[in-house]
This record gives C-alpha cells, sequence and structure tokens, in this order.
C-alpha cells in the first residue's frame, strides 16, 4: 500500500504541464471542510502521460495549496473502482513526502474519475491522519465531488474542443484561396473571408447582414442569381460560371460553388465559394488567340507548314502544301507516305539523320516530286520532338518552294557564262579577222597580178576561197557573241515564216511533217530578216537531228504581254508586249544536263563530223542581239520546243527591196591616208589600194597619221581608219584633221560592234565598214564617197 501511495504522489518536479487542476482549489477546499480531512488531493491526466496533483486544505474562506507537483501515473495495476485506501510510506521509504507526513498525513481515501465513455480521468482524495478525523460519510462525499469534478471535466473538454474547431475553421476560411462567403436562409452575409474581401472591394463591416445579391450580383445577372440560390437552398450543391461586381462596379468573371449547411438535419444556410476566372479568362483567351494566329498563319502561309512524323506519315498539312504538291484534298495528302515524294531517297535519309543528331535542320535542300510528276526544289526547316524517353515522335516545319529561284540563278550563272564565252569568241574573231583580212589583201594583190591563164591563179584563189571561210566561221562567233553587223528592219515575222517554208523542206526532208501555226494580227518586230532567217534554218536542223524517225515541226507566232514581273525576270525580259515564236519537235528531247550547255558554242551531243556545236550558239547570240531572248522547254522522249521572244515594234513593216550590185568597181588615182594598227591588215589594204591605182601614206596608229598628215605636202583626199587603235582612236583622229579641212571624206573600217562606234560614225556622218570585208567592198565604199555617191 505505501508503494502505491508513493507511486501516485511522487513528485518529478517543474511546473504543471497541462492547467486544470489547480481551477478545481476551492472545490477541494470544500470537499475537505465537508469531509473533515486535513487535505483534499485532485490528480488529473495530460496529453503527454504525465499528472497534475494539487494537495489542498481550507484556509479560512478559501484554500491554501500545500504541494503541487508533476508525477508519472502509477501502474494500471494500482488502478481499483471505488473510495479505497492508500497509507503513507515511511521517511525511509519517500523522504520526499516528509512535509506530508510532518502535518500529521499518515492516509490517502481515494477514488478514481472516470469519464462517461469509462476513460481514466485521474484520482480525487482525502489526506487525513487517524480514520476517526473524517466524517462517516466521507466516500459518499468524495465520490460526489468526483462526479463534479468528472462533469466540469467534460464540459470544459467540449469547450475546448469547440474553440479548436472554430480556430481551425477560422484559419481554413482567412487562408483560402477563394473568396469565401457564409449566408444564412436569407442569402445574408454572415461571415466572410479575407479573399471575399480582396476580391470584392468591401470590408467586413460593410459585409454583415447584407444580401449577398445586392452587393455583387449586376442586374442583368439577378435572375441567373436567384435561380441558384433557391438550388442551394433547396439542398443541392449548386457549381456555375458567371460574371459578378465588385464595389466600384468592376466586373469579375467567377466560378462558384455553393453547398448547403445542415445543422441537426435542418438546413440552416449555404457557403458559397467564388473563384476569380480574370487569370484564366485572359489565359484562355490568350491561349484562344494563339491558336488562332497559329491556325490563320497555318491555312494562309505561302510556305508549306507541315508536321509528320519519323517513318513519313503526314500528320497535318496546310493548304499551301495541297496546291504546291497537287492534290486533290488535305485528306488526299494526308494518306501518303512523305518518303515518296523525295526524288532521291537518300536525301530523305540525310534528313533524318541530321534531326536525329541535332534536333534541327534549316534550309536542307532536297528535290520533291509533285502528284502530276513536276519536280521541285524546297528548302526545308524544320525541328523533331521527342517523347519523355527522348524518341523522335514528330517532325514540325515549314517547306519553301525555291524552284523558280534556283532557275533564276541557273539562267543568271549561264547568262554570265555565255557573256564570258561570248567576250572570248569576240576576242577571237576580232583577232581572227585581222588575220583574215591580211591573208584575203594579199591574195587579191597576187590574184590581180597573176593572168588568167597562169596555173598558179587557181592556188590563189583558193587561197581567197579559204579566207573566205575563215570569216564566215569568225562571222558566226560574232553573232554568237552579239557583236556581227545587223541591218535591222521593221518587218512581219508571218512572212520571214513562210517565206522559208519551201527551203526547209529540202533541209528537213519528207518524213518531216511541217505545221504553222501564225496569229493573224501579229505585232512587227525589229530584226536583220537574214538573220532571223538563219535562226529558224538553225532550230529546224537542230529539230531534224532530234528527229531521225520523223516527226512533225510546229511553227507558231502570238501576240504575248508579260504581266507578271517574276515571270518576265525569270526569261531575262522586262514586262510588256512580246511577240514569241515557238519552234517545236517531236523528237527525242533533252536531259537538263544538256539544256544547261546547248547555248555554248562548239558543244554538241551529235556524232563527230555531223555538227560544228555553233548552230544553237547563233540562235542565242542573234536573239539576244536583237533585244529578245530565247527559252528552252525539253525532257528525255517529250521533244523540245524553243521559244523565242522579240519586242514589239512600232510602225509599219519595210517591203524588201532588190539588192544593188556592188562588185564592179573602178579604179581611183587620190590620195587616202591609210590608219590601221594591224599590220598585216594595214600591209594588204595598201597594195589592193595602189594596185587599184590610190596614192597611199599609212601610220600604225592615229598619232602617227596625225603627225604624218602635218608633214606632208598637197592634200589628203580621204581618210580610210581603224575605229579603235593606241594612242589616237579614228574617231579623234578624223576630229584632229577636221579642224584643218572640215569636208575631208573619211571611212571607217572596224572588227568590233557597239553603240558607242555607231554613235560616233552617225555624229560624223562616216559610214564603217565591218572587217573581215573583200577588198571589192573597200573598193566600191572609197568611190561611192569620193564620188558623192
Amino acid at each position: 500500500m505505501a508503494r502505491r501511495f508513493e507511486l501516485m504522489l511522487q513528485g518529478v518536479g517543474g511546473d504543471p504541464v497541462v492547467p486544470g487542476a489547480a481551477s478545481f482549489q476551492p472545490l477541494l477546499a470544500n470537499l475537505a471542510r465537508a469531509t473533515g480531512a486535513r487535505y483534499a488531493l485532485l490528480e488529473l491526466g495530460a496529453p503527454d502521460g504525465r499528472s497534475t496533483s494539487r494537495a489542498v486544505w481550507p484556509s479560512g474562506g478559501g484554500a491554501s495549496v500545500l504541494a503541487a507537483f508533476t508525477r508519472q501515473p502509477p501502474p494500471a495495476e494500482s488502478e481499483v473502482r471505488g473510495p479505497h485506501l492508500v497509507p503513507l510510506p515511511t521517511p525511509d521509504e519517500a523522504p520526499e513526502l516528509a512535509p506530508l507526513r510532518g502535518e500529521g498525513v499518515r492516509a490517502c481515501l481515494c477514488a478514481p474519475l472516470v469519464s462517461a465513455r469509462g476513460a481514466p480521468l485521474g484520482r480525487i482524495g482525502l489526506l487525513f491522519g487517524e480514520r476517526g478525523e473524517l466524517v462517516e460519510a466521507a466516500p459518499a462525499i468524495l465520490e460526489a465531488f468526483g462526479s463534479q469534478v468528472v462533469a466540469e471535466v467534460a464540459r470544459r473538454s467540449a469547450e475546448e474542443a469547440l474553440a479548436r474547431e472554430h480556430a481551425y475553421f477560422e484559419q481554413l476560411l482567412h487562408t483560402a484561396s477563394d473568396a469565401i462567403v457564409i449566408l444564412d436562409r436569407e442569402d445574408r452575409i454572415l461571415a466572410a473571408n479575407r479573399r471575399f474581401e480582396e476580391t470584392f472591394g468591401y470590408a467586413q463591416a460593410q459585409l454583415e447582414g447584407r444580401r449577398i445579391n445586392d452587393l455583387i450580383v449586376p442586374a442583368d445577372a439577378l435572375l441567373e442569381a436567384e435561380g441558384l440560390s433557391r438550388l442551394s437552398h433547396a439542398g443541392s450543391v449548386v457549381r456555375a460560371e458567371g460574371v459578378r461586381v465588385d464595389a466600384s462596379g468592376r466586373p469579375v468573371p467567377v466560378s462558384i460553388v455553393a453547398y448547403p449547411v445542415i445543422i441537426g438535419g435542418r438546413q440552416v444556410g449555404v457557403i458559397a465559394a467564388y473563384r476569380d476566372v480574370s487569370d484564366q479568362r485572359r489565359a484562355t483567351e490568350a491561349l484562344r488567340a494563339s491558336e488562332e494566329r497559329y491556325r490563320t498563319l497555318f491555312e494562309s502561309s505561302k510556305d508549306v507548314i507541315y508536321i509528320s512524323t519519323p517513318d513519313g506519315r503526314l500528320v497535318d498539312i496546310n493548304p499551301a502544301g495541297v496546291e504546291l504538291f497537287e492534290y486533290p484534298s488535305r485528306q488526299a495528302m494526308l494518306a501518303l507516305d512523305l518518303r515518296e515524294l523525295y526524288v532521291r531517297p537518300e536525301d530523305r535519309e540525310r534528313l533524318v539523320a541530321l534531326l536525329e543528331r541535332d534536333g534541327f535542320v534549316v534550309d536542307f535542300e532536297a528535290e520533291l516530286r509533285t502528284r502530276s510528276g513536276r519536280r521541285l526544289i524546297v528548302q526545308d526547316s524544320c525541328t523533331a520532338a521527342r517523347d519523355a524517353e527522348g524518341r523522335m515522335v514528330t517532325y514540325r516545319g515549314f517547306l519553301r518552294d525555291v524552284t523558280e529561284q534556283r532557275s533564276l540563278e541557273q539562267q543568271l550563272r549561264h547568262s554570265q557564262k555565255m557573256e564570258a564565252l561570248g567576250r572570248i569568241a569576240g576576242g577571237v574573231a576580232h583577232d581572227f579577222n585581222n588575220l583574215l583580212m591580211g591573208i584575203e589583201g594579199f591574195a587579191s594583190v597576187v590574184a590581180t597580178e597573176l593572168g588568167e591563164a597562169d596555173p598558179r591563179r587557181a592556188d590563189v584563189e583558193e587561197i581567197r576561197k579559204l579566207a573566205r571561210l575563215g570569216g564566215q566561221l569568225t562571222r558566226k562567233l560574232l553573232a554568237f557573241s552579239r557583236q556581227q553587223v545587223l541591218s535591222v528592219e521593221t518587218v512581219r515575222l508571218n512572212r520571214l515564216v513562210e517565206e522559208i517554208e519551201g527551203f526547209l523542206s529540202r533541209v528537213l526532208g519528207e518524213q518531216i511533217e511541217q505545221v504553222h501555226l501564225l496569229e493573224q494580227d501579229l505585232w512587227p518586230v525589229r530584226v536583220d530578216p537574214s538573220q532571223l532567217e538563219q535562226v529558224l534554218i538553225n532550230l529546224a536542223v537542230n529539230a531534224r537531228d532530234a528527229m531521225p524517225d520523223g516527226g512533225t515541226l510546229t511553227m507558231r507566232t502570238e501576240n504575248v504581254v508579260l504581266e507578271d514581273p517574276r515571270r518576265a525576270e525569270a526569261l531575262g525580259l522586262r514586262p510588256g508586249p512580246w511577240v514569241r515564236l515557238s519552234v517545236s519537235d517531236t523528237g527525242v528531247g533533252m536531259t537538263r544536263e544538256v539544256q544547261e550547255r546547248i547555248f555554248e558554242p562548239f558543244f554538241t551531243t551529235k556524232d563527230v563530223g555531223r555538227g560544228s556545236g555553233l548552230g544553237l550558239a547563233i540562235v542565242y547570240g542573234i536573239v539576244s542581239q536583237s533585244g529578245g531572248a530565247i527559252h528552252v522547254t525539253s525532257a528525255p522522249g517529250e521533244g523540245s520546243t524553243f521559244e523565242i521572244y522579240l519586242p514589239r515594234a512600232e510602225g509599219e513593216p519595210v517591203e524588201p527591196t532588190a539588192k544593188v550590185d556592188t562588185t564592179l568597181v573602178s579604179r581611183g588615182h587620190e590620195r587616202v591616208l591609210l590608219a590601221e594598227d594591224e599590220d598585216a591588215v594595214r600591209r594588204s589594204l595598201e597594195r589592193v589600194l595602189e594596185r587599184h591605182g590610190y596614192e597611199v601614206v599609212s601610220a600604225a596608229d592615229g598619232l602617227g597619221a596625225l603627225e604624218l598628215s602635218r608633214s606632208l605636202r598637197g592634200t589628203i583626199d580621204v581618210l580610210v581608219a581603224d575605229v579603235q587603235m593606241p594612242r589616237l582612236s579614228g574617231t579623234a583622229l578624223l576630229g584632229e584633221l577636221r579642224r584643218v579641212r572640215p569636208d575631208l571624206p573619211a571611212l571607217f573600217i572596224s572588227g568590233h560592234v557597239s553603240e558607242d562606234i555607231d554613235d560616233a560614225a552617225r555624229t560624223a556622218g562616216v559610214p564603217v565598214l565591218r572587217k573581215p570585208f573583200r577588198p571589192e567592198s573597200l573598193l566600191a565604199a572609197l568611190r561611192e564617197i569620193l564620188d558623192g555617191g
């Protein structure tokens, strides 16, 4: 028993953990008075398992505390039902209890405190010295006081629990992210959280007792709000979206959730939560606008936008892609394996490898084919999207059709190449002309000195013939280089086509049929008729060689107006009116590689000995020098079409006239000042002129000729000068000479063709004789000048 009492009252020091026993001190004082005990003892349990104890004795009208301490509760086996005696331990057993023993305490009548649910709460007891000190009813009084303590503990526990729940609710209410309001059955506001105040701009004092619909519901939403109220007060959980207004009248888009509040089986109000969805709506609107912009870009972009999978399946493609690849609909394209579009499968493999390595490509160039088989050059810029495991799942990219751009670049490169070849060919032809001039001149002199019966005369004539053949070759080179002399006239193109038909029939043979499709009101053109005939002949011969088994040659003329600047630029022309001459054959056609070189001089696909490679080069030169352009369309096995564009001419065409024979010339006796920087040409012309009676004084350049003229006695009757010479040109020389003699006749000779030369000659009123020329032409031109013709 002593040990049990010790365990019940053993102190471990410190302040009480849970307040409660101290508040029962008046009750304990009354208990001690009522029972005659020296002290009343109360022990209550704490949440940490300890107990707070108070030993109290009555002191006047109040109570005094003998001891207050915290101890560990006794073992469970010490618990008994009802009041029971526990002796006080001896000083040896529990020295710390000496104060109680000193007050005469020898035992304790204790009763357990048990809750209504049977849970132990603690103990209540009477401390006394002798049993006779306690009244007879002490056990019953102890139990009665114990019941009061249990009831008070239960009441206080309920209040504390309610206080905790209220605190939790308050914390939850005011820390919620939604605006929450508690309403009674008339929709009057009982409470609102801080977020409600912030969202709608009202202070708490402005809210209590006000009807919610009077504060935040706009007039046009009252019916909707009243309907929601009826539903929530009928016990339904209401979810809705709408617009409410804050204290300033600003609309606030919200989502609403209302829950009925039910207490004791009866609905007493509603809890409503309002979530401001302004940001959400802005985000939704921004997303919708972004999607709309993307869809607009996707649908209206001139570039192809696509989404595909690595295995070539198209997920989506915009209208530009459907149009570019010539498919009837988007659905038709989505059924396509994208890999089938590639002309070279290795291009697709290379694209996939780059995407696998880098995750993107920029301006990846490949050749694709349309549904009709037409080939396109495209630039692909795309990125690869990967899944969580890093596998590529889609490609998203842009395709840009650069076919026309590449064609223009190719045409520019071709034009630059042809220009360079033309300059080379023109330079070669000019130098070769000077050599031929010397050969022809000296051979002419020798021929005139030999009698008709002289056997050497035939050899000389053969030399002259070869020189003339060489001259034809140089004229072809000059035609290609656009440096030949053109006798331009305004002509009817249809007439030229019709007049040459008979000749072409003999050239083409019986196996090839000619078809002429000529526009009746064809605009006139300004060309050299003989050169344009050469163009038609060369194209006809080229077509004949492309149709070894026969076929059809079609010549078509038509008026065209190039309105699209890009189309005109692609042809190398300016927008405006043009006359188009098309020459088509049904022959073997050409590859793209051949088409890129067909206008180069000396390029040919024919067998050795069957072509010089100059035919189409001459065509190119004549057309270009005439201010036009030529374009070829061909494919292997599909024939070829050459389209020649010539500028429309103003004015009426000139009808052809009979040519005058100028081969018969007479001799002269005048003094000729000859200025020529090529020695062979100069010496041959000296011999020709002297042989025909002229007195010749010559110089190797313009400055030498000017100095010579100043040292001569007598007058110079005529000047014959090359236009382009070192130190002083022919035109400058004539200007100096005419300072002294303004009416001095002159004849320019030149192996070059340029507008500057023609303009200078026209300004000086001087004719130009183009190299190479026959001696007879020079003599005839001199007589015409000197005789005033």
